[in-house]
C-alpha cells in the first residue's frame, strides 16, 4: 500500500490505471486490466456456485420437512385407542387452517 500510495503521488496520478500506467508502461496497464477482468468474472462464479450448493442444501431440508410433517399427519390419522380420541385428531386436520 506504501509503495503504491508513494508512486501515485510522484506521478500525480488519480487513479490505480493512472498509477500503474505511469509506473510500468502501457503493456503493464493492459495486463493488469485483464487480470482485474479476469479475477471478477472467477469471483462471480464462485459466488454462483457457492449459492447454488447452499440452495440444494435447503432445497434438501425442505423435502425433510414436508416428510416429517406428512409422517405427523399420518400418525394423527392412524391412532386407533379411542374412539373420541380419534375424532378428535381428524376434527384437527379438517380445521386446520
Amino acid at each position: 500500500m506504501f509503495i503504491l500510495t508513494f508512486c501515485a503521488e510522484r506521478h500525480l496520478s488519480v487513479d490505480y490505471q493512472d498509477c500503474v500506467q505511469a509506473c510500468c508502461g502501457s503493456v503493464a496497464l493492459v495486463v493488469c486490466v485483464i487480470c482485474l477482468i479476469l479475477s471478477t468474472f472467477v469471483a462471480s462464479i464462485l459466488y454462483l456456485i457457492v449459492v447454488g450448493n447452499q440452495w440444494d442444501k435447503c432445497e434438501t431440508f425442505g423435502d425433510l420437512i414436508i416428510k416429517i410433517l406428512l409422517s405427523f399427519q399420518n400418525k394423527l390419522w392412524s391412532y386407533n385407542d379411542d374412539d373420541d380420541d380419534q375424532s378428535i385428531n381428524q376434527s384437527i386436520i379438517y380445521n386446520a387452517p
